[in-house]
């Protein structure tokens, strides 16, 4: 698939690509530049390889598909790896890929819809359509995708739950530990999410400012954006404080890290239920303090504007699903009343 991005005299381009196999059984990428997309593309089917490599398995295509994530150094590859792992449960690695049949596929996300849920089922067709395509325009897989005939499984759209913030603020209350406390306060105050909390460095930290930059790859290329979040007087103290005790402080070390080697800390995946069983409040995530703030902005008056912000969404539609999914953003009391008020007036005017 063609991408577009600056030559080397700085002139906005199309780049198509292709990935030719060698005699020795190497991948080497081959690139050429156009004026426009319409040509990129005419060169790839020209020159792209037309039949799948001889005997690909179902194995090698997905272990060429994390390849590439991991070289994109894509956020969601650990998602994409669990998807595939899951896979192989039902498909031997070893299946050649041309004898993949819908109706393989289709007992694999039965299963997936069956034990996990309908939602489960649909993200794992979605990323099996994906490395499909993938795999057509790199590596020459037949050209009928057997995921894409399945049709999409019901789901139920639950609201999901967002903690009382005094049940917060208990968890808080309730640690000793000065790095988990402070990581408690910049969860609350950037809203941001549990791996970008984690990936904070010092050199992303301004206390004179009293700002933190924070950085997530979810544009639809997958390229970095970063954004400031100011910060209030204590959260700023709670840096300053945990900066001068901690053990790694240069600019390139994590804020929150193991202190003995500077690395995210591996077991804090399930941290938050300990939290929560420690404080005797009912469990929730560190996406769920994400929520939790984000129904507090809505309740007290912000805009889903001034939300999606904070949120670092793309577009205020994005925002406005997921307050919907947190059952805030909907028909508010006012907008009733006011059109109450409006049918009473009518009757009045009819009856006079």
């Amino acid at each position: 698939m063609p991408i577009k991005r600056k030559d080397r005299k700085g002139r906005e381009v199309w780049f198509g690509r292709i990935t030719l196999t060698m005699p020795d059984g190497s991948k080497r990428r081959k690139e050429k530049s156009f004026r426009s997309k319409k040509d990129a593309l005419a060169w790839e089917s020209q020159k792209a390889p037309v039949a799948s490599l001889p005997g690909i398995t179902c194995g090698e295509w997905l272990d060429s598909r994390l390849d590439d994530y991991a070289a994109r150094k894509l956020e969601s590859i650990d998602e994409k790896r669990l998807c595939f792992k899951r896979f192989f449960i039902d498909v031997p690695p070893t299946l050649p890929v041309e004898k993949l049949t819908v109706q393989i596929c289709l007992a694999h996300l039965n299963r997936q819809a069956e034990g996990i849920s309908g939602h489960r089922a649909n993200r794992t067709r979605r990323h099996l359509v994906e490395a499909w395509n993938w795999g057509v325009e790199v590596l020459g897989l037949p050209p009928k995708n057997p995921f894409k005939v399945i049709k999409d499984y019901p789901e139920e759209k639950g609201v999901k739950y967002v903690p009382a913030e005094a049940d917060f603020w208990k968890v808080y209350d309730s640690q000793d530990d000065q790095q988990v406390r402070l990581m408690l306060l910049l969860l609350y105050y950037t809203a941001c999410r549990r791996t970008e909390v984690h990936r904070l460095i010092w050199g992303d930290v301004d206390l004179a400012g009293a700002k933190v930059r924070i950085g997530n790859r979810k544009g639809r290329n997958g390229s970095w954006r970063w954004y400031w979040v100011s910060l209030p007087d204590d959260a700023v103290q709670a840096l300053r404080l945990w900066k001068a005790k901690s053990t790694r402080k240069k600019d390139e070390d994590r804020v929150i890290c193991n202190q003995k080697n500077g690395e995210m800390i591996e077991d804090w995946h399930h941290l938050m239920a300990h939290l929560c069983e420690a404080a005797s409040v009912k469990p929730f995530s560190y996406h769920g303090i994400r929520h939790m703030v984000a129904v507090k902005l809505y309740r007290a008056g912000h805009t889903v504007s001034e939300i999606q912000q904070l949120l670092c969404h793309e577009s205020p539609g994005t925002t406005e699903i997921y307050l919907r999914s947190l059952g805030v953003f909907q028909t508010t009391e006012r907008v009733v009343e006011t059109l109450f008020s409006e049918k009473k007036v009518s009757q009045k005017v009819s009856q006079a």
